[in-house]
C-alpha cells in the first residue's frame, strides 16, 4: 500500500495532515469502534495523510498502538505508530520494531516517553534502557540490515533490511536557555543518527515555532518539520497550566483566554476550533511541512472543520499570527524579536547570564577535567600508565573487585556514581546520569522539564546542569556531534576504569592488539 505520508514529505512540497488518535485502556468495544469509524471517515474525506497512534501517553497504560495500526492499514490508511522507550528495553523495542515491519507499518515516531504514573497494582518500574536518540539509531541500522554477532568471534549475520520512515520530536517551548539549547542540540543528534522527519511538542506561541525553523535553517538541516496543534480544552488546559502534563505549557494568560471562551453555551468549542485552524494556517505560512492535530474528546467533524477552515484562511495568516503568542514570563528566545511580524529576526539573541555556578562545584569540575586530560586522554603518558596498571589488575579477579570498590567509593563521593561500569561522565560534564536523571538520559534531555525542573518535580533537570557546564566552556558541540551513547548492562558493578582502558565500554579506547588478544 502507498505510504502517502512518506511520499508527500520526501517527494513533494505538499502540506501534510496528521491526526492523533489515543487508544483506550484495554479493549472497550464501543470506543474501539469509534476509532475504526474515524479511520473510515478519514479515508473517505481524503485530506488526512496519516493517523498517529500514541504509546501509553502520559505514563498511563493503553492498548498497544500496533493493534490499531494494523486495523488502520487494512482500511487503506497509513498509521504513524509511536514507539516509546519507557516500557521496553532494547530487546523489546527491537522485537516490537520487527513486528511492525512484518505488519507493514512503516511510519514510526521514536520517543523517550513520559515517566509512568499509573499501572496494575501500582506504578510500574520504567525501562528507559534506550532513549529516543538510541532508538532512532537502532531503527536506522535496521533499515540498512542489522548486523548481529554470531557465536564465532568476529562473525556477524546481516538481517533483512526494514523500511521504516523514522520520526522524532523536539520541544522549542522551554523557558530557560539551558533547557532550550538542550532540545536543539539533541534534535541535531537525532537527525545525525537517522531521524527523517520531526514533529514538535504542542505549544501556543508562534514565535517559538518560527524560531525552530530558523534554527534548523541556520544549521542547514532540511529534514521536514510538522507542527503540533493540540486543541484547547477547559479541563486539559487547566491541567497543563498546573504542570501536570510533562512538557505541555499553558500560561496563565492563555488559561484566562480559555476561561473567557469557556463561558459560552458551547463551552468554548467554536473558539478553540478556530484557534486551532489559525495555528494550522500559520504553519503553512511559516514553511512547516504539515500539521499534527490532537485534542481531548474531539469528533471527526471537529478535526475536519479545523482542516477545512485552515485552508480557507491560509492566505491571511500574517493578520492573526500575533494572536497566537503566549510565551512564558522571562522565556529565553534563541533569536531576537521582530516587532513588525511578531516573530523573529535571523540575529541570535544575547545569551544572558550563563555562567552562574556554585564555586565549589566549579572547583570540583575543573579538577576532574584536569585529571581526565592527563590520564583518560589516549596517547598521553598518564593514559598509557593507567592502561598498563588496569591490564595487570584485570588478570586477577580478586584485585579487580578490590579496585572496583575503591573506584566506586571515590566516584560516589565526587559524582554520586551508581556503579554502571559503562561510564559517561566525560561526555556529560562529569555529572552522573543514573544519579541525576530518573530516565538515565545520556544523549540529551527529554521534553518533560518545566522551568528547569524535572517532570517528576522532585529535582532540577539533570540536563540543564550539563548544558550550563558545557556552555560555560564552549563545549556544546560535544552533544550534537557525539555518537549515540549506549550503556552495556553486562558491565554493571565492574570497574568502569578497567573497562575504559581495555576498550570494553561504549568509548572503545582499548588497543587493537588487546582486543584481538581477548578474542583469542
Amino acid at each position: 500500500m502507498e505510504n502517502r505520508f512518506k511520499e508527500k514529505l520526501t517527494q513533494t512540497e505538499d502540506f501534510v495532515i496528521s491526526v492523533e488518535l489515543v487508544p483506550t485502556r484495554g479493549f472497550i468495544r464501543k470506543d474501539f469502534e469509534k476509532l475504526i469509524a474515524f479511520t473510515e471517515a478519514a479515508v473517505e474525506y481524503g485530506k488526512i495523510d496519516v493517523l498517529s497512534l500514541t504509546d501509553n501517553p502520559g505514563g498511563n497504560p493503553r492498548l498497544a498502538p500496533d493493534v490499531l495500526g494494523l486495523d488502520i492499514l487494512k482500511k487503506g490508511m497509513s498509521p504513524l505508530v509511536h514507539l516509546s522507550c519507557k516500557d521496553h528495553n532494547r530487546n523489546g523495542l527491537e522485537s516490537r520494531a520487527f513486528q511492525l515491519n512484518r505488519m507493514g507499518v512503516e511510519n514510526v515516531l521514536a520517543l523517550t516517553g513520559d515517566y509512568p504514573v499509573d499501572g496494575y497494582q501500582g506504578v510500574p518500574k520504567p525501562s528507559f534502557d534506550l532513549d529516543s536518540v538510541g532508538m532512532v539509531r537502532m531503527l536506522a541500522e535496521m533499515n540498512k540490515g542489522l548486523k548481529v554477532p554470531l557465536p564465532k568471534p568476529g562473525k556477524f549475520q546481516e538481517l533483512d533490511a526494514t523500511n521504516f520512515f523514522i520520526g522524532a520530536c523536539v520541544s522549542p517551548f522551554k523557558k530557560q536557555r539551558s533547557e532550550l539549547l538542550g532540545q536543539y542540540l539533541k534534535l541535531e543528534k537525532k537527525i545525525k543518527n537517522g531521524a527523517e522527519f520531526i514533529i514538535t511538542q504542542l505549544g501556543y506561541d508562534m514565535r517559538k515555532y518560527d524560531e525552530l525553523l530558523r534554527y534548523m535553517k541556520a544549521d542547514n538541516h532540511n529534514v521536514p518539520v510538522v507542527g503540533y496543534v493540540y486543541v484547547l480544552h477547559r479541563f486539559v488546559s487547566r491541567i497543563m497550566n498546573q504542570n501536570e502534563l510533562p512538557g505541555c505549557v499553558v500560561t496563565d494568560e492563555l488559561l484566562e483566554f480559555v476561561k473567557k471562551h469557556g463561558k459560552a453555551d458551547d463551552k468554548g468549542k467554536a473558539a478553540f476550533l478556530e484557534f486551532a485552524a489559525k495555528q494550522v494556517a500559520v504553519f503553512r505560512g511559516l514553511g512547516y511541512r504539515g500539521a499534527h492535530i490532537g485534542g481531548f474528546n474531539l469528533s471527526f467533524e471537529d478535526k475536519r472543520k479545523i482542516i477545512d477552515t485552515s485552508e480557507e484562511i491560509a492566505g491571511e495568516w500574517r493578520s492573526f499570527v500575533k494572536e497566537i503568542r503566549y510565551p512564558q514570563t522571562g522565556e529565553f528566545f534563541y533569536f531576537k524579536a521582530d516587532p513588525e511580524t511578531g516573530l523573529n529576526t535571523d540575529e541570535p539573541a544575547e545569551p544572558g547570564d550563563r555562567n552562574r555556578q556554585i564555586r565549589l562545584l566549579l572547583i570540583t569540575y575543573e579538577m576532574m577535567k584536569f585529571i581526565h586530560a592527563r590520564f583518560f586522554t589516549p596517547d598521553t603518558a598518564g593514559f598509557k600508565l593507567a592502561r598498563g596498571v588496569c591490564s595487570l589488575l584485570d588478570k586477577s579477579p580478586a584485585a579487580s573487585q578490590v579496585f572496583e570498590k575503591l573506584e566506586h567509593a571515590v566516584k560516589w563521593l565526587a559524582n554520586k556514581c551508581q556503579g554502571c561500569g559503562d561510564c559517561s561522565l566525560a561526555e556529560l560534564a562529569f555529572l552522573c546520569p543514573e544519579a541525576g536523571c530518573p530516565k538515565d538520559m545520556r544523549n540529551g534531555p527529554c521534553g518533560g522539564s518545566f522551568d528547569g525542573i524535572c517532570e517528576r518535580q522532585d529535582r532540577k533537570c539533570f540536563w540543564t546542569k550539563v548544558i550550563k557546564r558545557l556552555d560555560r566552556d564552549g563545549e556544546l558541540e560535544k552533544i550534537k556531534s557525539g555518537e549515540s551513547i549506549y550503556c552495556d548492562a553486562a558491565l554493571e558493578d565492574t570497574s568502569s576504569w578497567i573497562n575504559f582502558y581495555l576498550g570494553r565500554d561504549h568509548v572503545k579506547t582499548g588497543s587493537e592488539e588487546e582486543k584481538e588478544g581477548k578474542k583469542e
